[in-house]
């Protein structure tokens, strides 16, 4: 994506991973944007389609990227908080454990 357009969305440090806002919005406007050259695409003369399919090409390249590059960081980001998960996890069981063992010497 070009600095340009990251550049008018704010950058949130989650978990360690840096997530833009305003995703679906961007996607939105590449929406919107293939719309209109479907729209030029039925009106235009044969010899001017093939300029309006490769402007289509760029924006679903543009679409896809961006959605490539967010489920890499969202996999990143789930596979950090599922290893959280699980040493907050053990870390339950062990003062649970510790806990009824205190209370097992408390009352013998």
């Amino acid at each position: 994506m070009s600095e340009r357009g990251r550049s008018r969305e704010a950058i949130h440090r989650v978990f360690g991973e840096e997530l833009e806002t305003g995703f679906a919005e961007r996607l939105l406007r590449i929406r919107d944007r293939l719309d209109e050259l479907r729209v030029a695409w039925e009106e235009a003369v044969p010899d001017k389609r093939s300029d309006l399919l490769e402007r289509a090409l760029d924006e679903l390249d543009a679409a896809l990227e961006m959605t490539r590059e967010r489920r890499s960081k969202l996999t990143r980001l789930e596979r950090r908080l599922a290893a959280r998960y699980q040493t907050v996890l053990a870390r339950l069981r062990d003062a649970e454990r510790a806990q009824g063992e205190k209370n097992e010497r408390n009352s013998a």
